[in-house]
């Protein structure tokens, strides 16, 4: 059978981009730490990687073998399986099935339960060293007084909360956690007795306290597995919707998101808590600036979305 003509548009959309044809699957993929295979009618035709160390099944057996016979199903269009056997010479393994059919052929691999169990769990125990070492970030600029421990603390909360109530996605779920974590982390540079200072700021002390975000993210950009997003965060969680705000004057949806979001929460906290210079803004009253500054200060979408998390 003649080979159909791959269109670049078909190989960038192609699960398997970097093989053209089925011809090159055997030495292409030979090393693959998945399953992989071809089929055209409804049959193998061609298989690869690593179906003997998963599956103890030689890929020479695979070939020729019926899909339905192996699979259990037809595979039409294109998805994915969670929990499908696969009969192994030393027994039946479960194992995660995507596929997608284009032109007739269907590409698709194949990896174990076992193996995604365990790559699971190592993500997840370098996801605990990693919020570990961010919280040894935090004691050890131990520097910081009780009173912004307990508002980081808080705006944590208030962020956790508002990713619940928006529907963040798990990436963007994490990057305003730790955003929120590390916020404040620049004003480690800033002189205690201006941090701590009950009377109003100079105008000198002012610009030495509007430089923490920069301050913060000179110091987090030396932990290389920070996502992006929370360097983001840090550097621009003081802009304002209406591009009044510092350090570089950002204006509405140049504000990266996440960053929109902590700047309600962190002004929400710092509201209606007490400071060296003031006492504690009731409840109600926070929330009525909130809403004053809709559209001002800050994304009015946002507003409404952390309001009702107190109706």
């Amino acid at each position: 059978m003649s080979e159909l003509p791959v269109t670049p548009r078909e190989r960038q959309d192609a699960p398997f981009a970097e093989v053209a044809q089925p011809a090159q699957l055997t030495s292409a993929w030979e090393g693959h730490p998945q399953a992989l295979f071809v089929a055209e009618r409804d049959r193998i035709t061609h298989a690869a990687g690593a179906w003997l160390e998963l599956f103890t099944l030689d890929p020479a057996d695979i070939r020729g073998r019926g899909v339905k016979e192996l699979f259990g199903r037809e595979l039409r269009g294109e998805g994915s399986l969670d929990r499908v056997p696969v009969a192994g010479v030393t027994g039946t393994r479960l194992a995660r099935l995507v596929w997608r059919e284009q032109n007739g052929r269907v590409t698709g691999s194949l990896e174990p339960h076992a193996v995604l169990a365990r790559r699971t769990f190592d993500l997840e125990m370098q996801l605990a060293a990693r919020e570990e070492s961010l919280e040894e970030v935090l004691r050890a600029f131990g520097r910081m007084a009780s009173q912004d421990e307990q508002h980081v603390a808080r705006v944590e909360e208030y962020a956790t909360r508002l990713a619940d109530a928006l529907a963040l996605a798990p990436a963007d779920r994490l990057a305003l956690r730790w955003g929120a974590m590390l916020h404040d982390v620049g004003k480690l540079r800033v002189p205690h007795e201006v941090l701590a200072k009950e009377g109003a700021l100079s105008e000198e002390e002012v610009k030495l306290v509007r430089r923490h975000p920069q301050w913060g993210v000179r110091v987090l950009s030396h932990f290389t597995f920070l996502p992006q997003l929370v360097l983001e965060i840090v550097l621009t969680h003081h802009e304002r919707f209406d591009g009044t705000g510092y350090p570089m004057r950002l204006e509405g949806e140049a504000i990266p998101r996440l960053a929109r979001m902590l700047a309600v929460c962190d002004v929400f906290d710092a509201l209606t808590s007490n400071r060296p210079y003031r006492n504690a803004t009731p409840y109600s009253q926070a929330v009525a600036y909130l809403h004053e500054q809709r559209g001002k200060q800050f994304d009015a979408e946002i507003v409404d979305a952390f309001v009702a998390l107190f109706e």
